[in-house]
């Protein structure tokens, strides 16, 4: 055997052992336990996160109610002029306090000064 012909049957044997290598890692790749090791993990993943937005669905559905009985831009302006009524009345009334309390203040003055006699 010649140099050349061993030097291409070493090659073609590395090729061979090669190919063998490359053809046994992809079977381990493919089958092996990393994977299903892997897809275990994505497949819990996946069901939190499904847990996780049937939760937020759950919320959303709860604010979407109570943002249906909350009051309205027409309610908040009765409301308003209701509480301007409110202040209306409550100065009126304040109005007519400070006059009685300035006439009972000229009575006790009277009766003071004067009630003696």
């Amino acid at each position: 055997m010649l140099p050349d012909d061993f030097s291409r049957w070493a090659g073609l044997a590395f090729q061979i052992l090669n190919a063998l290598a490359s053809a046994a890692l992809w079977i381990y790749v493919r089958y092996g336990d990393r994977n299903n090791a892997i897809d275990r993990k994505f497949e819990e993943l996946e069901a939190a996160m499904d847990h996780r937005l049937d939760n937020l669905e759950a919320e959303q559905t709860g604010l979407k109610t109570a943002l249906a009985s909350t009051p309205t831009h027409r309610d908040l302006a009765r409301i308003h002029s209701r509480i301007d009524e409110v202040a209306r009345g409550i100065s009126h009334i304040q109005g007519e306090f400070s006059g009685t309390s300035k006439t009972l203040d000229l009575i006790h003055n009277y009766l003071m000064n004067n009630g003696g006699k």
